[in-house]
Protein backbone atom coordinates (compact mmCIF):
# COMPACT_ATOMS: atom_id res chain seq x y z
CA UNK A 1 0.00 0.00 0.00
CA UNK A 2 1.57 3.50 -0.80
CA UNK A 3 -1.03 6.24 0.16
CA UNK A 4 0.03 9.32 0.34
CA UNK A 5 -0.63 11.52 3.43
CA UNK A 6 -1.96 14.91 2.05
CA UNK A 7 -2.68 18.11 4.56
CA UNK A 8 -5.96 17.65 3.04
CA UNK A 9 -6.82 13.82 4.04
CA UNK A 10 -4.89 14.54 7.34
CA UNK A 11 -7.17 17.42 8.19
CA UNK A 12 -10.53 15.80 7.21
CA UNK A 13 -9.30 12.89 9.88
CA UNK A 14 -8.77 15.13 12.83
CA UNK A 15 -11.59 16.78 12.06
CA UNK A 16 -13.39 13.48 11.91
CA UNK A 17 -11.12 12.77 14.95
CA UNK A 18 -12.96 16.24 16.88
CA UNK A 19 -9.77 18.35 16.92
CA UNK A 20 -9.81 21.63 16.59
CA UNK A 21 -8.43 24.22 14.42
CA UNK A 22 -5.17 24.70 16.37
CA UNK A 23 -4.88 21.15 17.10
CA UNK A 24 -3.64 20.57 13.36
CA UNK A 25 -0.31 21.24 13.23
CA UNK A 26 0.21 18.76 16.07
CA UNK A 27 -1.43 16.33 13.71
CA UNK A 28 0.76 16.69 10.79
CA UNK A 29 3.82 17.20 12.96
CA UNK A 30 3.10 13.56 14.69
CA UNK A 31 2.08 12.23 11.44
CA UNK A 32 5.67 13.78 10.08
CA UNK A 33 7.75 12.23 13.04
CA UNK A 34 6.07 8.52 12.57
CA UNK A 35 7.16 9.06 8.66
CA UNK A 36 11.16 8.87 9.16
CA UNK A 37 12.93 5.46 8.63
CA UNK A 38 14.45 5.17 11.92
CA UNK A 39 10.55 5.05 13.05
CA UNK A 40 9.39 2.07 11.34
CA UNK A 41 5.70 2.82 10.84
CA UNK A 42 5.10 0.13 8.28
CA UNK A 43 6.65 -2.73 10.73
CA UNK A 44 4.46 -0.76 13.58
CA UNK A 45 1.55 -1.40 11.82
CA UNK A 46 2.13 -4.62 10.19
CA UNK A 47 3.22 -6.66 13.13
CA UNK A 48 1.87 -9.44 14.70
CA UNK A 49 3.03 -8.03 18.07
CA UNK A 50 0.47 -5.66 20.48
CA UNK A 51 2.20 -2.62 19.79
CA UNK A 52 0.79 0.89 18.71
CA UNK A 53 2.92 4.43 18.20
CA UNK A 54 2.53 6.59 21.37
CA UNK A 55 2.88 10.07 20.07
CA UNK A 56 4.10 13.14 23.11
CA UNK A 57 4.44 16.85 22.83
CA UNK A 58 6.25 19.21 24.75
CA UNK A 59 6.97 23.16 24.93
CA UNK A 60 4.71 26.03 25.18
CA UNK A 61 2.17 24.30 23.23
CA UNK A 62 1.01 21.77 25.39
CA UNK A 63 -0.43 24.85 27.90
CA UNK A 64 -1.42 27.02 25.37
CA UNK A 65 -3.89 24.54 23.28
CA UNK A 66 -5.37 22.65 26.78
CA UNK A 67 -2.69 19.23 26.71
CA UNK A 68 -2.86 17.21 30.18
CA UNK A 69 0.30 16.21 31.05
CA UNK A 70 -0.26 16.05 34.80
CA UNK A 71 -2.65 13.40 36.52
CA UNK A 72 -4.18 10.63 34.66
CA UNK A 73 -2.65 11.49 31.67
CA UNK A 74 -3.48 8.49 30.23
CA UNK A 75 -6.93 8.91 31.10
CA UNK A 76 -10.08 10.59 30.06
CA UNK A 77 -10.52 14.39 30.06
CA UNK A 78 -9.00 16.28 28.15
CA UNK A 79 -10.42 16.98 24.63
CA UNK A 80 -7.00 17.93 23.22
CA UNK A 81 -5.23 14.76 24.05
CA UNK A 82 -8.34 12.37 23.18
CA UNK A 83 -8.93 14.86 19.80
CA UNK A 84 -4.98 14.20 18.74
CA UNK A 85 -4.35 10.70 19.97
CA UNK A 86 -7.66 9.65 17.93
CA UNK A 87 -6.89 12.01 14.64
CA UNK A 88 -3.34 10.01 14.17
CA UNK A 89 -5.14 6.54 14.80
CA UNK A 90 -7.74 7.70 11.95
CA UNK A 91 -4.56 8.66 9.83
CA UNK A 92 -3.42 5.73 10.19
CA UNK A 93 -5.90 3.42 9.49
CA UNK A 94 -7.49 5.81 6.62
CA UNK A 95 -4.69 6.48 4.46
CA UNK A 96 -2.00 4.34 5.78
CA UNK A 97 -4.35 0.80 5.55
CA UNK A 98 -3.61 -0.31 9.06
CA UNK A 99 -6.80 -2.66 9.86
CA UNK A 100 -6.75 -5.06 12.44
CA UNK A 101 -6.99 -8.20 10.57
CA UNK A 102 -5.43 -6.48 6.97
CA UNK A 103 -2.20 -4.54 7.25
CA UNK A 104 -2.47 -4.36 11.35
CA UNK A 105 -1.71 -8.58 12.35
CA UNK A 106 -1.39 -7.56 15.97
CA UNK A 107 -3.13 -11.20 17.30
CA UNK A 108 -4.00 -9.37 20.94
CA UNK A 109 -4.33 -5.63 19.87
CA UNK A 110 -3.61 -2.87 22.04
CA UNK A 111 -5.79 -0.29 23.40
CA UNK A 112 -3.62 2.42 22.21
CA UNK A 113 -4.46 1.43 18.68
CA UNK A 114 -7.85 3.41 20.05
CA UNK A 115 -5.71 6.99 21.29
CA UNK A 116 -1.98 6.94 22.44
CA UNK A 117 -1.24 10.79 23.04
CA UNK A 118 -0.07 12.37 25.92
CA UNK A 119 1.99 15.76 26.97
CA UNK A 120 5.07 16.08 28.52
CA UNK A 121 5.00 17.52 32.17
CA UNK A 122 8.39 19.16 31.57
CA UNK A 123 8.57 21.73 34.60
CA UNK A 124 7.91 18.88 36.52
CA UNK A 125 9.89 16.32 35.40
CA UNK A 126 13.42 15.20 37.35
CA UNK A 127 14.53 14.08 34.15
CA UNK A 128 14.28 17.46 32.18
CA UNK A 129 12.46 17.79 28.64
CA UNK A 130 12.45 14.92 26.55
CA UNK A 131 13.24 17.18 23.21
CA UNK A 132 16.86 17.03 25.06
CA UNK A 133 17.05 12.88 24.99
CA UNK A 134 14.87 12.37 21.80
CA UNK A 135 14.68 13.62 18.55
CA UNK A 136 11.54 16.12 18.23
CA UNK A 137 9.51 18.36 15.57
CA UNK A 138 8.95 21.60 16.12
CA UNK A 139 5.04 22.31 16.29
CA UNK A 140 4.10 26.22 15.13
CA UNK A 141 0.56 26.23 16.56
CA UNK A 142 0.02 29.82 14.40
Amino acid sequence: MNRIATVEKVVVNSVMAGCLPEYIPVVIASIEAMLHNEFNLNGIQATTNCISPLAIVSGPVVEQLGFNAGDNVFGGGSRANAAVGRAIRLVLWNIGGGYAGEIDRATLGHPGKYTFFIAENSQDSPWGPCTKTWACLPIHPE
